[in-house]
């Protein structure tokens, strides 16, 4: 007798025969994903003087850029950077200022200074910003505080 003929009749005389699983179970896992989006600003930018006086802007020394954290799931995240605006300056100052926005992201944006709404589509489940801030006026400056200000949205859909 061939060792796989013992081995094949051995199973045949077996008090545990082999069969087929009786009453099979299924299991799910469910889930639901929401479109959820939110953003962070670990830090506010901070705008220095240029050498010539005509330019507060975050690239200058001593100035350093804004923070943006966006973390989302679901469907098509979009940042949008509204158009910036002069929230703050000094009483009596009358300069017509250039105002501009800049930013780049670890997902691939990479906005040149603008003064228009811009979207960026995030790409990943998170994305980090870089943002910069410029004011540029010809006139210069008077001494007193200003604050450059964009309005960052996400949306989805």
């Amino acid at each position: 007798m061939t060792h796989r003929f013992r081995l094949f009749a051995l199973a045949l005389a077996s008090p545990f025969p082999f069969r087929a699983a009786a009453g099979a179970q299924q299991i799910d896992f469910d889930a639901t994903v929401a479109d959820s989006c939110t953003m962070t600003v670990p830090a506010n930018g901070t705008m220095a003087v240029s050498t010539e006086g005509t330019t507060l802007g975050t690239e200058e020394p001593g100035g350093s850029p804004a923070s943006l954290v966006v973390n989302a799931t679901g469907s098509n995240p979009t940042v949008t950077f509204g158009a910036p605006s002069l929230a703050t300056s000094p009483v009596g100052w009358s300069a017509t200022p250039s105002l501009g926005i800049a930013y780049t992201s670890s997902g691939g944006a990479n906005q040149a200074y603008t003064d228009q709404e811009t979207s960026h589509a995030v790409g990943a489940l998170s994305d980090s910003f870089v943002v910069h801030g410029r004011i540029v006026a010809s006139e210069g400056f008077a001494s007193g505080d200003y604050v450059l200000r964009t309005v960052v949205t996400c949306s989805q859909g």
